[in-house]
């Protein structure tokens, strides 16, 4: 195994711009989602970027899913949930898609029964109305002593194109992750030798690890993967593996490359990543729990570069050439070791009030008051934690956000991580 593969992918992981709110929050307590959502999986076609996510896991949860034209506002399917538990499911588990054409879409999700995790198949021909394949399960428990023979959850396929197979990870009770190879996706051989990969003592992961998206650049296979400290926590934190052959594994050293914050909502614990990975950038979707255990999906950027101007993050983050109402706050956006460059734009004559946190900080302090005829440029040091802004007036305003890093590394300063 070749000790370059970190670099050679992702010669550099910048800190993380994250958001204080989620772009996916669930219905309520009196909706099939309940109190929270949770174990989504991203997929984009060509219009759209679809969401896939659980609501709770009990006999009348299920699969639903929500779609977005640019990634960050999103709207949930009127016929939500679009799976649900049949008389031979306890409950559905996590789930993994793959669009293969057009009109085909292929769902792998996880099933209970008697209390053991299998794995189910279903099909598409829009991603939006499924049917269950009739010989399911394609996945189960191993035989006894297998690492495997407690269940097999969390199952998450590539097609790798090189080679004319499906290749699927998947997790063990005990939080060991194991390798299956499919000719077609259904029929499926558990590799020989597993688990590919076990937490490691001492660490981050040393209670358990799951796979969660697994992709291939070139001749190296990249995993995103989830782990915690202790066995059984819900404090996950998400890390990237690398292998040139499946079998041997080298983790990135920076990892985990994103955690828990402090404050947000995200401070119990961040899961279920997909990435979508750019030319410059990772756009990160991730599960979130806060405190209060209430699940969402949220949206994290990852530069790959030390200067980017983000017109995506930050149409989301503050304005896109809309009216903003006069005393408006913009979302607060969570940025530590950067410097920011606001650029605001407004045809009405106003004052830009610019509001920010520093380390150790509960609430938002008023940092400056810039007067604006019609454009302005306003930077912020690296040492402000996170920032929002507002208007005095009613107008139509462009604002974007130019993030120059002053830290090379992934590894996010101490005071936005919890219990390292």
């Amino acid at each position: 195994m070749k000790c370059d593969l970190p670099n050679k992918i992702f010669p550099k992981l910048f800190p993380p711009i994250r958001f204080t709110e989620p772009i996916l929050r669930p219905s309520g307590i009196l909706t099939w989602e309940g109190r929270n959502i949770h174990s989504n999986f991203v997929v984009k076609n060509e219009e759209k970027i679809l969401i896939y996510y659980n609501g709770p896991r009990i006999r009348w949860g299920g699969i639903g899913v929500a779609y977005s034209l640019n990634g960050r506002l999103f709207v949930k399917y009127r016929d939500n949930p679009i799976l649900k538990p049949d008389k031979n499911e306890e409950a559905l588990w996590k789930c993994c898609v793959l669009k293969m054409g057009s009109k085909d879409y292929r769902m792998w999700y996880g099933v209970f029964k008697k209390g053991k995790g299998y794995v189910n198949y279903a099909y598409s021909s829009d991603g939006l109305m499924w049917s269950k394949y009739a010989s399911n399960p394609i996945l189960t428990p191993g035989n006894a002593g297998a690492f495997d023979e407690e269940g097999v959850y969390t199952f998450r396929v590539m097609y790798d194109r090189s080679t004319d197979k499906f290749i699927g990870v998947y997790g063990s009770k005990y939080g060991l992750i194991g390798l299956a190879i499919s000719m077609d996706g259904i029929t499926w051989r558990k590799f020989d030798e597993n688990p590919i990969l076990k937490p490691i003592s001492n660490t981050w992961e040393e209670g358990e690890i799951f796979p969660m998206y697994i992709t291939k650049f070139n001749d190296t296979y990249v995993l995103f993967y989830e782990g915690n400290e202790k066995f059984g926590s819900l404090n996950w934190k998400i890390g990237i593996a690398y292998s040139l052959d499946l079998k041997n594994w080298k983790r990135d050293p920076r990892n985990p490359i994103f955690s828990p914050c402090i404050g947000n909502f995200d401070e119990k614990s961040v899961s279920d990543p997909t990435p979508i990975i750019a030319q410059d950038r990772i756009y990160l979707y991730y599960g979130a729990f806060d405190k209060l255990n209430k699940g969402s999906v949220g949206l994290v950027l990852i530069p790959l570069e030390k200067e980017i101007t983000d017109y995506f993050m930050s149409t989301y983050g503050i304005w896109n050439n809309i009216e903003v109402k006069e005393d408006t706050y913009s979302i607060g956006i969570v940025c530590p070791l950067y410097k920011k460059v606001i650029n605001l734009k407004s045809k009405m004559p106003g004052n830009l009030k610019v509001e920010v946190k520093f380390k150790g900080d509960e609430r938002y302090k008023i940092f400056d008051i810039i007067p604006v005829k019609e454009t302005c440029e306003y930077t912020l040091p690296s040492n402000v934690y996170a920032f929002r802004i507002s208007y005095d007036r009613t107008a139509k305003i462009s604002a974007l956000c130019r993030y120059v890093a002053t830290h090379i590394s992934g590894i996010e300063p101490d005071d936005i991580k919890q219990n390292k």
